[in-house]
Formats: C-alpha cells, structure tokens, sequence
C-alpha cells in the first residue's frame, strides 16, 4: 500500500521503458540510468555465482535457478533440446537494437551487458557470472527489441532455449513446457518489478536534485 507521503510509483508499460532507456538530455543521474537498470535487472544472478561445471549440461541445469523445482527426469529432457554455444573474448552474443533470438543461460564464463552512449561508444554496464539468464522474453515468443548487448570477455559456453524448441517440448511434453514458461514468467515479472523499483528510486533523486537546484 503507497504511504501519503510519498509520490506514487510510476506504472510503465514496456514502451515507456523503452522511451527511459533511450539518450535523454545530459545530466549525471539521466545519464546513469541504464547502468543502473542493468544492476537492478541481472542483481540476483551476480550472487552467489559458480564456476564448477561438472556434471555436463545435465549437471548444469540442476544449479540453474531458472529450472529450481524440476525432477532429474524433467531436467534431462530439458537439456536435450538446449544449444550449447561457445564465443571466444570479445565476440557478440546478441546485440543492441536487434530482436532477441534465444533465452540464454551463462555456463561458463563472463558476459559483459553494454550498450551505446551519446557519442556512438559501447558503454559496459554489469559484467554477468554462471548461472546468469538473459532475454527470457524471446523464448516466449514476445517480439522485443534488445535495448542492451552482450559479449563475451575472455572464452565462454551459454545454453540457448529458443521458442521453436519450446514448442517442441510442449508437443512431446505439454506439463513440462508449461512448468518451464511459468518459470520464464515468474522471473520476468520479478526483473520487472526490479526495474520499477530502480526507476522509482532514479526519478526520486532526479526530482529531489531539481528542487534542490531551485532552492
């Protein structure tokens, strides 16, 4: 429930996300918007991050958050229609301004978030760790423009889940592709909320910085 004495949250549809992230007028707060955006959205996959990675995929995927609650039998059919890839340092896993293609998971490795600054440079905003996910959304079919990059910093493995092997598995296995998309959905509405809540505290600090410019 909103206290009286605070300004309501802002309720953003992925448009008006969308219009926040783009270049606004230069100002130090404004400017570090996506930088803090990044944090709030990938802050639980930075913690308590791994880098054993025995086991295989299989062995992967028992660790992955994203597939917590998920029986061995579920999980070994899950990593049967998974992709590893592996990017060498410095290489693009997906970029800026281009639809997203694959849900992808970090097996190994470090993947560097960026995106463009005013002068047309790659400004780096969080450098993710194993497990982290990215671009759930284009697992579930949304048709959504990456507002970030990401590429690889040294050799890295991730695992792709694409839609067309989402729908693969609900042919074969319609309980278990419906247990992995409410997953999917679960977390995409809690890096959601996590974005509201960075872009509530972003524009309490910006007003409070006008008011005190004016004082």
């Amino acid at each position: 429930m909103d206290r009286p004495d605070l300004p309501p949250k802002p309720r953003l549809s992925m448009t008006g996300l969308r219009k926040l992230l783009s270049p606004r007028t230069a100002d130090p707060l404004s400017a570090s918007t996506p930088r803090r955006l990044a944090r709030a959205l990938f802050e639980s996959d930075s913690e308590g991050s791994f880098r054993d990675n025995r086991g295989g995929v299989l062995g992967f995927l028992e660790r992955v958050p994203l597939f917590e609650g998920l029986g061995r039998l579920d999980l070994q059919r899950v990593a049967r229609i998974v992709h590893e890839r592996e990017y060498g340092d410095g290489e693009y896993i997906s970029r800026e301004g281009m639809p997203g293609a694959a849900l992808f998971i970090l097996k190994s490795g470090f993947v560097e978030v960026t995106r463009r600054g005013r002068d047309g440079a790659n400004v780096m905003l969080v450098t993710l760790e194993p497990p982290a996910s990215f671009e759930e959304e284009a697992a579930t079919g949304m048709n959504t423009t990456r507002w970030f990059s990401t590429r690889a910093r040294g050799p890295v493995s991730v695992l792709a889940l694409g839609r067309s092997d989402l729908d693969a598995l609900a042919d074969a296995f319609p309980p278990l592709a419906n247990k992995v998309l409410m997953r999917l959905a679960g977390t995409m509405s809690t890096r959601f909320q996590r974005v509201l809540d960075a872009l509530y505290i972003t524009e309490s600090l910006e007003a409070g910085g006008q008011q005190e410019s004016k004082s």
